[in-house]
């Protein structure tokens, strides 16, 4: 909390140098490579710069910013926020110190879906990524297509406002994205239409929104934010046994060897999934392959 408040010290005194010299195009920040892509392809790469908060090769869940980070987010016409429990505490910070800067929720209006799994710890006390109740929530909303449709809307919404001499390319821009989107769902809904109720076994529980979507059921070895227990691997792999599944499902990020010792007594093979991908239209169609590639087998 100590090194936030250094921060926007540094930031106040900083912010008129910081204005004057700011490049002439609006600087976005959003919080994941995802929401890049759809401002991107809301605006056009060369009527914005876009920064993004989490790293690559970061978890959200866990990411929280550095001094240096909250110090270049200042500089930012609008911050797109997205869900995650670390926003909250620097949103009120920087929205109590800088007037200018414009907080948006670009999840606005999508219904939250709650981590939702068979298996649960039974105790109280834990401190995984999503325990507690500011964690209940589901923050993987651009895992959907018609989730991203509504948050290109929200995204056209502020643009048409920052970038008033830009509305016919804007609107251009947003109607071509939107119709991509409305394929890819489309086509994903015929796809999946034979293995409605059928069952994903993934590592971290992020493709809740996928799968609710096309009426796939997601499970998970990720349990309220802790790897599952001695006594639910044996309920997954009865599950996994009585499911015919075949694959386990993991980000790319996580522990080669910890995935492979699960996988191992499990009986699965590893299929790598990236849930956070930068071109949402190519993300999401991959991910539709993989998933239904995996399904055909079950």
């Amino acid at each position: 909390m100590k090194s936030i408040c250094y921060a926007l010290i540094i930031v106040l005194i900083q912010l008129p140098i910081l204005r004057a010299s700011a490049n002439v195009l609006p600087t976005i920040y959003v919080t994941v490579s995802s929401q890049a892509y759809i401002v991107n392809q809301v605006a056009g790469e060369k009527n914005v710069r876009v920064k993004v908060l989490v790293g690559p090769n970061s978890s959200p869940e866990a990411y929280f910013p550095t001094p240096k980070e909250i110090y270049q987010l200042s500089t930012a016409t609008i911050f797109f926020s997205i869900g995650l429990p670390f926003e909250k505490i620097i949103i009120d910070k920087l929205r109590n110190n800088l007037k200018k800067l414009k907080v948006v929720d670009m999840a606005d209006n999508i219904k939250h879906r709650k981590f939702k799994s068979k298996l649960k710890h039974h105790h109280h006390h834990h401190h995984g990524s999503h325990s507690g109740s500011e964690h209940l929530f589901d923050p993987h909303v651009w895992l959907s297509p018609l989730n991203v449709k509504t948050m290109a809307l929200n995204t056209y919404t502020q643009l048409t406002k920052l970038l008033p001499n830009k509305q016919k390319i804007l609107k251009h821009n947003l109607e071509t994205f939107l119709k991509k989107l409305d394929e890819i769902y489309l086509k994903q809904k015929s796809l999946f239409r034979p293995f409605q109720g059928s069952t994903i076994l993934v590592f971290h529980p992020a493709y809740g929104y996928f799968s609710d979507l096309y009426n796939l059921q997601q499970e998970s070895i990720e349990i309220e934010g802790k790897v599952a227990t001695a006594k639910q691997l044996l309920t997954i792999t009865k599950m996994v046994k009585d499911k015919k599944i075949k694959a386990l499902y993991v980000e790319p990020m996580l522990d080669k060897k910890m995935v492979q010792n699960i996988a191992k007594i499990l009986g699965l093979s590893v299929v790598i999934v990236n849930p956070i991908p930068y071109n949402l239209l190519e993300g999401l169609e991959s991910m539709g392959q993989t998933f239904y590639k995996g399904l055909s087998k079950q």
